[in-house]
């Protein structure tokens, strides 16, 4: 689903508002993929070609990040627990997917989820999946209506949903980022 979400600002009855919020449900831009922890090292696993502000991203999660994750954890019926590592190659790839303007599982120089993560951790051996989003909000849209968005769009999509669901899935690690009006999210999970 190819789909920039544009909404229009509404003040005023609770018609409007539905209105607004329907207008905010058309569509997001999502992907995920899965990796198995088998399978020959990748080579490419340096970071240093990634622009200072994905380098620099925070590793914290962020509050919107946060209320995904809440959402994800109650559409899976179990919480993933947020790791370290996860966390910062998710941050770091949102973070560089606004600033260089792309959105792809695939960074421009080739690096995969497992090769982002193994310039983390060289020693990571565990199967994991990513998933990733954008979407365009207008101002004053707020942080609950981003989150449910996102979790909404991905538990709509069966690949999205099964990583999500992966039971087998324990860890996570959830990167946000903003270029303008549009917000990058990455979700990484792992045994």
């Amino acid at each position: 689903m190819a789909h920039n979400m544009i909404a229009q600002n509404r003040v005023g009855t609770g018609r409007s508002l539905k209105l607004a919020f329907s207008l905010l449900a058309l569509g997001m831009l999502s992907a995920c993929a899965a990796s198995s922890g088998s399978g020959p090292k990748p080579m490419n696993v340096s970071t240093t070609a990634r622009p200072a502000a994905a380098q620099a991203a925070p590793t914290q999660i962020t509050p919107l990040g946060q209320r995904i994750l809440v959402r994800v954890n109650e559409a899976r019926g179990s919480t993933l627990s947020l790791s370290a590592d996860l966390q910062k190659a998710a941050a770091g790839h949102a973070a560089d997917m606004a600033a260089r303007n792309f959105f792809s599982h695939i960074n421009p120089e080739g690096q995969s989820p497992r090769e982002r993560i193994l310039a983390i951790d060289p020693n990571f051996k565990s199967k994991m999946s990513e998933n990733i989003a954008t979407a365009t909000f207008l101002p004053g849209t707020t942080m609950r209506d981003k989150a449910d968005k996102f979790a909404h769009d991905w538990m709509n999509s069966p690949t999205h949903r099964r990583n999500i669901r992966n039971q087998r899935y324990t860890k996570t690690g959830l990167g946000v980022a903003q270029r303008g009006n549009e917000t990058y999210v990455v979700q990484l999970f792992s045994e």
